[in-house]
């Protein structure tokens, strides 16, 4: 418990994609193990502490950031929307997959009564919650074309989930 309080601790550090997993992580890790949180939170703020330290006297502000509900230059719209929410479906079936996502997808169908058993769940709620967040600052941004931004983009964070969606997927195997 330690360590993984560390782990999520520098997870922080890394891009904003990083911080917010390691938010929800953490949320979730104190839901399921209350009796545990001394353990844990000690070491979850001594390995967040230069995340919040560099956030608030070093990082520069975040200039490409437009809030696309109050923005009347760049609002955001039911196209942006739609392009949010189908990208990422084409995206996983691209050629650069290889088929790869398609044989994910179809396997967490046909291993969905296993992949929701109470011991995996935290896996499913993550990832359920990690990309409705990123879906919607996607929609909220809009200082980027969403064409051109998920398309430098989305591949990147789906590279990063894969590890765990393999890990999900052979515990409950």
């Amino acid at each position: 418990l330690i360590l993984m309080s560390a782990f999520l601790g520098l997870l922080s550090f890394t891009k904003t994609e990083g911080t917010v997993a390691a938010a929800i992580l953490t949320v979730l890790l104190l839901w399921q193990r209350r009796e545990q949180i001394k353990t844990f939170l000690p070491t979850l703020a001594a390995c967040m502490l230069p995340t919040l330290l560099f956030t608030l006297w070093m990082a520069p502000h975040n200039e490409a950031f437009v809030n696309g509900l109050i923005s009347s230059a760049k609002p955001s719209t039911w196209q942006r929307l739609q392009t949010v929410l189908t990208y990422p479906l084409f995206e996983m079936i691209s050629f650069k997959w290889n088929g790869l996502w398609i044989i994910l997808l179809a396997a967490i169908l046909m291993q969905r009564q296993k992949l929701t058993q109470k011991r995996l769940q935290i896996f499913g709620i993550f990832f359920a919650v990690f990309l409705s967040i990123l879906l919607a600052y996607y929609q909220l941004n809009t200082f980027f074309e969403i064409t051109w931004w998920l398309n430098t983009t989305l591949h990147r964070i789906l590279f990063m989930l894969m590890p765990s969606l393999f890990l999900w997927m052979a515990l409950a195997i």
